[in-house]
């Protein structure tokens, strides 16, 4: 009885594409056979999930996507407020994962006794080719069909046919069960003639389960979402932060290495550690003004596997000085640069950020979530317009009362009575000239089922209300800039 792995996600892989395991095993052509595959909290005995896999008709191996279980445990990380770095518990999730199989079982036993422990009534059938570590699954109660195909003379009879188990028992060495068959014997005698060797079966058909009979541990999914031309080349190696330094790892984001930003934009990047080498790391930022600042990212007592970290001109707020003077975006600051570093080391690409100075009508900036799984945001200059509607709900009341021996009604009474009103707002907000890459890039916002909306400086909960856009690009237009439509996702409270 084996199980072997035939094929299996990356150990760190995006939750949001196909997360597959191909399992085979030496007993795929038993009858009823099916594949039992357990899903687990990493370390611990919780199970998230179970299936059960029938074999594929073509080679007989098991196939299980368990991407849509996986992504359930998933959401995101979002907080405001944060400026250094914090581990990004709710943008992954580690997991076991062990197979096992189940299929109708034939218990074979090879000999019987008579009165074995209970009296002098009951047949004793030991299943002594099993081992008490298998484990024979019958119990008390348990319908069982008894077929034997060895022995019987005239010193005997015959237990083929429907029986009840009396008793399951577990020895150290073998395995029996008593069931209800009524023989008059001595106790504890063989009966003569044997061995009367034979198979035992539950009388349903049912399946024996073995469970975990192969395990994969240590794996971990995040909250990406590769698109389909580029899920097949997906390497996590590619990703990896690793103190012992190969080669030069991405930042869990589809962000263009060069952007443009405002002094007042925030951006927040998910960096994802080696499992096998998750040493401490920094981030290190370059301005235009040669000033060089630094801050940690995570050190190596860090747990989590996937670390969110604050990196936008309004927010990177690096605190160490390697040279220069502090402020990362100053006033006369045209780009900076940042990249994350091992002993001075760089082990990660490096992204610029170019400071967009261009004068703003308006002060509007969406954040949203990008596929990857880090936020991103868009700055709106231009002239945005603001448009509400109004629904009102009402009903006609009855109007006056008695006065004066009669009906009568005061001027200021109503009749048609306002009992709900719902008050929506929609912003049309347009962006400056942006990049070729932005433009591509700018369609993840469109896209993106958590985008927030900058006002003042706090951040609302916003949906982007187009359903179709153009990728614009600039071999067909030299300037491109977007307009898009928002509504708040809360709707103001009226007094009524």
């Amino acid at each position: 009885m084996a199980i072997t792995l035939s094929g299996s996600p990356q150990i760190i892989a995006p939750a949001y594409n196909p997360t597959v395991y191909f399992v085979d095993s030496d007993n795929k052509t038993e009858p009823s056979f099916r594949y039992v595959v357990d899903v687990y909290e990493a370390g611990t005995t919780n199970k998230i999930g179970e299936y059960r896999v029938a074999p594929r008709p073509s080679d007989g191996l098991g196939y299980v996507d368990i991407s849509k279980l996986i992504d359930s445990t998933l959401t995101y990380d979002f907080n405001p407020t944060l400026t250094t770095y914090d581990i990004a518990s709710n943008s992954f999730y580690d997991y076991d994962i062990k197979f096992g199989e189940e299929y109708s079982t034939a218990w074979l036993y090879d000999d019987f006794e008579v009165g074995g422990g209970t009296g002098t009534t009951y047949c004793n059938v030991k299943l002594t080719t099993l081992t008490a570590a298998t484990g024979h699954n019958f119990s008390t109660g348990d319908q069982v069909v008894v077929t034997q195909v060895s022995g019987g003379t005239a010193l005997n009879k015959s237990i083929n046919g429907l029986h009840t188990v009396v008793l399951g028992l577990t020895g150290s060495t073998d395995q029996y069960i008593i069931i209800d068959d009524l023989w008059v014997c001595g106790g504890g005698a063989v009966v003569s003639g044997g061995p009367f060797g034979g198979s035992i079966v539950f009388a349903d058909n049912r399946n024996t389960v073995y469970r975990d009979l192969l395990a994969v541990t240590g794996q971990t999914a995040f909250n990406g979402a590769l698109p389909f031309n580029t899920f097949n080349a997906y390497d996590y190696s590619n990703y990896g932060l690793a103190s012992i330094i190969s080669t030069i790892k991405c930042a869990l984001t589809d962000m263009p290495t060069v952007f443009g930003a405002t002094p007042d934009q925030d951006i927040w990047f998910n960096y994802m550690k080696d499992p096998a080498d998750a040493g401490l790391q920094t981030i290190v930022f370059t301005n235009s003004n040669g000033d060089v600042l630094s801050k940690d990212m995570w050190t190596a007592a860090t747990g989590g596997t996937v670390n969110q970290t604050s990196v936008g001109p309004n927010n990177a707020n690096p605190t160490t000085v390697i040279s220069g003077t502090t402020t990362l975006v100053k006033s006369d600051t045209t780009w900076y640069e940042f990249q994350t570093e091992r002993f001075s080391i760089p082990t990660s690409k490096t992204y610029r950020i170019n400071i967009d100075n261009r004068c703003k009508i308006e002060d509007y900036e969406i954040l949203f979530l990008d596929r990857m799984g880090s936020f991103v945001s868009y700055a709106f200059q231009l002239r945005a317009k603001e448009l509400g509607s109004i629904t009102k709900q009402t009903y006609n009341k009855q109007l006056g009362d008695l006065v004066v021996d009669e009906w009568g009604y005061d001027t200021s009474d109503a009749g048609k009575t306002v009992y709900d009103v719902n008050v929506t707002k929609k912003l049309t907000l347009n962006t400056d000239w942006m990049t070729d890459d932005m433009s591509v890039y700018f369609e993840q916002l469109l896209t993106s089922p958590v985008t927030y909306v900058k006002i003042d400086g706090s951040y609302y909960s916003c949906q982007i209300l187009e359903s179709s856009f153009e990728t614009a690009r600039q071999k067909n237009k030299n300037l491109i800039r977007k307009t898009i439509t928002i509504q708040l996702s809360n709707d103001n409270i009226i007094n009524i």
